[in-house]
């Protein structure tokens, strides 16, 4: 199976970050356990992206109508398994077809 190189790159700048990190809380003179602060910098950025879809969600919610996600999607609410399914662009193209339809039928 063919891996492409940017996970290479990406690991390397991962590693690169961490490193630069940790010279910054050295310079300063913070005692800090190296895999703790690695853990915890990974948590808050999961934690980011966690409130990030979850206020896309609310978001998308308040701008379409439940009968479009109803009918379009087959679902009652958006989100986070949603979201990663649907991108939200498309979404907009698909409400501007599904309004068009609506008003061809004189919905």
């Amino acid at each position: 199976m063919y891996e492409s190189p940017i996970n290479i790159i990406q690991g390397q700048m991962e590693t690169s970050l961490e490193n630069d990190i940790m010279s910054v809380v050295q310079r300063y003179g913070i005692d800090v356990n190296k895999d703790a602060l690695i853990c915890a910098l990974q948590y808050d950025r999961n934690q980011y992206e966690k409130g990030y879809k979850e206020g896309v969600a609310d978001y998308l919610t308040a701008l379409f109508d439940k009968e479009f996600i109803l009918a379009q999607y087959g679902i009652n609410d958006i989100d986070r398994q949603f979201l990663a399914m649907v991108n939200p662009s498309q979404m907009m193209l698909d409400y501007a077809a599904y309004k068009e339809r609506q008003e061809e039928e004189g919905m």
